[in-house]
Order: C-alpha cells, then sequence, then structure tokens
C-alpha cells in the first residue's frame, strides 16, 4: 500500500459501499438469457425451519473488504466456496481481487451480480495467489497474476448461475436448504437499518437507487429459526459495527432485496426415451435424451434460457434451418417425433 492510499483509507466513509451491489442494466434481450429456477424447479420445496444454536450455524471463513467496494466480487468468492466445499468437500478460497479487477464497468466502484457470477465461469484463481483481505479500492483494481493464474482459472469455474425471484424470503431459504449452497443477495438500507446484527426496516420511504440508500451483496448460506422467527444467516465482507454476519428477517428481506442468484453446475448425462407428444415439458425430456438439456434438473415446461440453448444444439445437431432462434418450428417437431414416437 502506498502512503497516499493509506491515508485515503484513514478517511474512507461509508460512501464506499453506496455503489457496491450496482443495478442490472443490461438491455433487456440479455437479461432474458439468464438462467431463471422456474425453468429447472416445477415447485419450490417447504422449508424444514428448526431452531439451531449459534454453535451449529453453517460458516465460511471471514473475508474482509474494508475500504473497496468489492461486496460483489467478495460474495461470489463467498458462494463459490459454499459451492466446491459441498460438491468436492474442498474447502477452498478464492480471490475477490480475481473477480473484481475483470469487471465490465472499471474502473468505476461496484459492480452488477450477473457480471460478477459470468466472470467466475471463466474461471477464479485462489485467495493465496491472488488476496482480498484488507485490500483498498486501488490495491483491488491493480492485483497482480501470478504465474500459473490462467491454469487454475481453468480449474476453478462456476459453469452455471440461476436467478432466484426477489424478495421471496421462501424460496431463497429453501434453495439453501436443499442444494447446501450460498445464495448471493443484493440489499440496500440505510446504515442505521443495517450496522445491527439483524436487519430493520427503519424508514418506510427508503427506495432502490435513492441518494440515501447504502447499496450491498451478501452471501446467505444457512436458514434457521430465532426465538421462533424465519432468518436467513448472511456472512458480510464489509463488517458494518464490526459484524461479519446478520440475521435477515423475512420482513427486511421481502422489503429489501433486489438480487438473488446461486451457482450451479448442470450434469447432461443421456436419459430415458421419452415420446415427444408437443408440450415443452415432453420437449426437455427429449433434450434431455439427446443430452442437451441438464440431467440433474426437472422438466418444468417453462420455456426459457435453458431451454432455448438446447433446442439450438439440437438444430445444429440435426440441421435444422431454424438453429439460431430457438423456434421449435415443423422441420424440427418433425425430428423431434421421427426420434421420439
Amino acid at each position: 500500500m502506498t502512503f497516499i492510499t493509506f491515508i485515503k483509507s484513514l478517511f474512507a466513509t461509508e460512501k464506499q459501499h453506496e455503489l457496491g451491489a450496482l443495478l442490472d442494466t443490461r438491455p433487456q434481450e440479455e437479461k432474458d438469457k439468464d438462467y431463471k429456477l422456474e425453468e429447472i424447479v416445477a415447485s419450490v420445496a417447504s422449508v424444514d425451519w428448526k431452531e439451531k444454536p449459534k454453535s451449529e450455524w453453517r460458516s465460511f471463513g471471514v473475508q474482509n473488504q474494508i475500504t473497496s467496494s468489492s461486496c460483489v466480487a467478495q460474495s461470489v468468492r463467498k458462494a463459490m466456496r459454499v459451492l466446491f466445499k459441498v460438491n468436492h468437500n474442498l474447502d477452498l478460497d478464492f480471490s475477490a481481487s480475481d473477480i473484481y479487477r475483470r469487471r465490465s464497468n472499471k474502473p468505476r466502484e461496484g459492480m452488477s451480480g450477473p457480471d460478477a457470477f459470468s466472470i467466475a465461469s471463466k474461471g477464479v484463481t485462489l485467495n493465496a495467489l491472488m488476496p482480498s483481505d484488507n485490500k483498498t479500492e486501488y490495491e483491488m483494481n491493480n492485483a497482480k497474476s501470478i504465474d500459473g493464474t490462467d491454469i487454475v482459472r481453468e480449474v476453478f469455474k462456476i459453469p452455471n448461475y440461476v436467478a432466484l425471484p426477489i424478495k421471496d424470503f421462501e424460496t431463497v431459504a429453501s434453495t439453501i436448504q436443499k442444494t447446501s449452497k450460498g445464495v448471493v443477495l443484493f440489499y440496500f438500507f440505510t446504515r442505521a437499518e443495517w450496522a445491527i446484527e439483524k436487519p430493520t426496516v427503519k424508514s418506510g420511504t427508503l427506495f432502490i437507487g435513492s441518494s440515501l440508500a447504502l447499496h450491498h451483496g451478501v452471501c446467505a448460506v444457512d436458514a434457521f429459526l430465532v426465538n421462533g422467527k424465519k432468518h436467513l444467516l448472511v456472512e458480510d465482507s464489509a463488517h458494518f459495527m464490526g459484524l461479519t454476519y446478520h440475521l435477515i428477517s423475512e420482513e427486511f428481506h421481502n422489503n429489501r432485496n433486489y438480487y438473488a442468484a446461486y451457482p450451479i453446475r448442470f450434469a447432461f448425462d443421456k436419459v430415458g426415451k421419452p415420446s415427444y407428444n408437443g408440450t415443452i415439458k415432453s420437449l426437455q425430456d427429449c433434450l434431455k435424451a439427446e443430452g442437451l438439456f441438464p440431467s440433474n434438473v426437472e422438466s418444468t415446461g417453462f420455456y426459457g434460457a435453458i431451454t432455448i440453448k438446447a433446442v439450438n444444439e439440437f438444430q445444429k445437431k440435426y440441421s435444422i434451418d431454424l438453429v439460431g432462434t430457438g423456434t421449435v418450428g415443423t422441420n424440427t417437431k418433425i425430428q423431434l417425433h421421427e426420434l421420439y414416437p
């Protein structure tokens, strides 16, 4: 850290967290390409709400962004750590610096959720190779690669991510409980609302994008009852008032949440021999049999980005002239009926 950077850090204020979690300003056609929960889950599993002593709360290490606006990169870093622990029983700490310095809006502070997940899908190096804690904005932006970084990135990637509906507390809790993964969440709030263990809505007129609001990304890692009330446990790299976690109530989440997503690894095993009957659900079953639609998720009948991509691959495979449109036209239907009568 340079002397000038050190002096600036001494006078850092909460302003540096105001725009940490940026709004998604992509064109609608780009947003439509996002994978949505409705396409892979027909109905959200009910949550088994239970009291849990603090000694049993899930925890995945303390992260500290100090004066940088890297909360989104830090949250995806945490989600990756949980993912590899759940899927491979490996406790790996990833580099938020590696994510943050590659953001599309650099040198502007903060970043969006889709941008962070997109970067993570291309690979992230380990924190030991590019440290991310107690770094200023300048240091995060100028983190240096070392030999072997590209090789490490090839190994550690988030293949896909799924967007959850916003302000839907039960769906977040169900996702955590059913998958054991972490969910990246964005909230807006005043400092007084957030700088306590259980954030509370105090300003009924606060709105997203307000100059009075802080915008922040965290990772939810657990869900349980606290004195009979439902809460999400989020781990927080910003350390407001020294807190490394918060207990998010249903009321707070359903008032202040504006982004939710979690990482997922799709499997593409060829399964079954279905029959195509013209429905979207049967189409998805046939695409699973082709190894083009994820085999480890439900066929829900929701025609979204995952199905469109699979249809395009199907049309390419069988040289059908609609390839690239995502439309199931006459020739595509004929091919499906021929293969899956």
